[in-house]
């Protein structure tokens, strides 16, 4: 594994300061990396320098490093999200609101007396969903761009249609912060995680619950972060969540779609961690792998 921290990927306030980065993105090609920062703004930067670095010597064109930065928001920006199709954004934050971008042909224009760099990008604001009565902490797109999911630390989860971009759904069956969201890759569910101690399989046909697991396998410390975010596995069979707690340890539960995600056939993958985890995730199948299992993963990560 190589791990590379890139000096030049921050976020700063308008005295220079360093403020924290709370969400990161990649692209679906890889080419782009979004990051979400207490600065209030949106950055998109360009992944060739960091896959790509001039060696020692090397004289050649510098890369561009910044594409674009994008100022809506008001406030810490919590979230954000590259649709699948890899052609919009969608963002959240402490202002209670979502933007969505949309990628355009040519250059941006520069924000009347920003210091950020010119933009190499256009990715233009296309709309602003509102609603929410709290945070906006988790956002996720289905698998085919379809429908949008928001999640808020109002306790509610807000789906929108994105053709209309009108709100077609308003969950409200968690008694806690919703702080974590998660597509079926089939399309059938929605998985939500809250600071109640639930998770929720919501079905997609008439936004109904179809399964609530807790609170017995979900730790009781309090979670003063943003993030509490499950995962499905790439070919829907399985899903894992985050602040998992059994017999007094920290673990990552994993629920079985074959065993209608029940608590009671479940099992745990035990990371070792002295804390609750914020988010648990399955990796992607290898490129070489022509065909699922019907359970794939070959790795449960988890992190606090």
């Amino acid at each position: 594994m190589i791990v590379d921290k890139p000096s030049w990927i921050s976020h700063h306030s308008s005295d220079d300061a360093a403020q924290s980065i709370y969400c990161i993105d990649v692209h679906v090609d890889s080419s782009r990396l979004a990051t979400a920062g207490a600065d209030g703004k949106v950055k998109i930067w360009n992944m060739q320098p960091i896959m790509n670095p001039p060696t020692a010597g090397e004289t050649k064109d510098e890369e561009p490093k910044v594409l674009q930065t994008l100022c809506d928001h008001v406030g810490h920006v919590i979230v954000v999200r590259f649709s699948p199709n890899g052609i919009q954004i969608a963002s959240g934050a402490v202002d209670k609101a979502v933007c969505v971008y949309h990628f355009c042909e040519g250059r941006g224009s520069q924000v009347f007396g920003s210091n950020d760099p010119p933009p190499v990008e256009n990715w233009k604001l296309r709309h602003h969903l509102s609603g929410h009565q709290a945070d906006v902490v988790d956002l996720a797109w289905s698998g085919v761009d379809k429908l949008l999911a928001i999640a808020s630390v109002d306790n509610t989860i807000s789906i929108w249609e994105t053709v209309s971009w009108k709100r077609v759904a308003t969950l409200t069956q968690h008694n806690g912060l919703v702080k974590g969201l998660a597509w079926d890759p089939i399309g059938r569910y929605l998985v939500s995680q809250s600071d109640d101690k639930y998770v929720i399989v919501w079905r997609t046909g008439d936004w109904q619950v179809a399964h609530r697991i807790g609170p017995d396998i979900f730790s009781n410390i309090i979670n003063i972060g943003y993030s509490l975010r499950p995962s499905f596995s790439p070919d829907g069979a399985c899903v894992t969540c985050a602040r998992g707690f059994l017999d007094g340890v920290h673990v990552a539960p994993v629920l079985e779609r074959q065993n209608k995600f029940a608590r009671e056939n479940s099992f745990v993958v035990r990371p070792d961690h002295r804390s609750s985890s914020l988010k648990s995730f399955l990796n992607p199948p290898p490129p070489f792998l022509t065909s699922l299992p019907e359970v794939y993963f070959t790795e449960v990560y988890s992190f606090v």
